[in-house]
């Protein structure tokens, strides 16, 4: 996958109707075909409940990854955002905490990545 920032009149992809090239623009305005791996994929979008985090959100999850929507002050965005997400599938999952608490980071990310390992068993 290359990254890379563009404006919708200045994108190359854009100008040559390529919606094969995957990026990720600044702007929004990219629009690429959904690409699902066997392999499922999770992601964790801190400051998911702004404008640019939601819109990663919704492009991780329209590629299939499993998405989970951070959020530490605005949880009723992330939860608006989730329910989007989820429409028909369940692909996403609010989580919260201060990320710039170490501790409580930590303890979050721990509890979740041993939740994760217990529904593997």
């Amino acid at each position: 996958v290359r990254i890379q920032s563009c404006r919708r009149d200045a994108c190359a992809a854009h100008r040559a109707g390529d919606d094969r090239l995957r990026h990720i623009c600044r702007r929004a305005c990219c629009h690429a075909s959904a690409t699902v791996n066997a392999t499922p994929r999770r992601a964790l979008v801190t400051g998911a409940s702004g404008e640019i985090g939601a819109a990663i959100c919704r492009r991780l999850a329209s590629e299939g990854h499993f998405v989970y929507v951070h959020a530490n002050q605005n949880r009723d965005a992330a939860e608006t955002l989730v329910a989007e997400l989820n429409g028909t599938t369940r692909c996403s999952e609010v989580l919260a905490f201060d990320v710039t608490d170490a501790s409580a980071t930590r303890t979050r990310l721990e509890a979740l990545v041993a939740d994760l390992g217990a529904k593997a068993r």
